[in-house]
């Protein structure tokens, strides 16, 4: 293996493991959200969904901006594509409602 290749590695395994952290915080943060109930519940919720839904998404822009860094233009077009899609689809969500 390369230097590059023990980079990348370590970068992945970085990016792993803050995902699991965030995994165990929001699933803690939903099960206090439940237990509290209330107003106060409904808000702790609304932030794990908001969480859920953003994770992901960064997740795509660190993997697009790693794409255009080695120059793989067909990846990163995909990964814009994606995250355009989704920008679209929740803006249409909140003009419709």
């Amino acid at each position: 293996m390369t230097p590059t290749d023990h980079a990348q590695l370590a970068a992945q395994r970085t990016l792993a493991r803050i995902n699991e952290v965030i995994v165990v915080v929001i699933t803690l943060a939903a099960l206090v959200g439940v237990l509290v109930g209330g107003e106060s519940g409904k808000v702790i919720d609304s932030v794990v969904i908001v969480v859920l839904c953003v994770v992901p998404w960064l997740r795509v822009l660190w993997l697009v901006a790693r794409w255009q860094r080695i120059g793989d233009r067909r990846f990163v077009a995909v990964g814009v594509t994606l995250l355009t899609l989704t920008v679209v689809g929740v803006a249409l969500t909140t003009l419709i409602k």
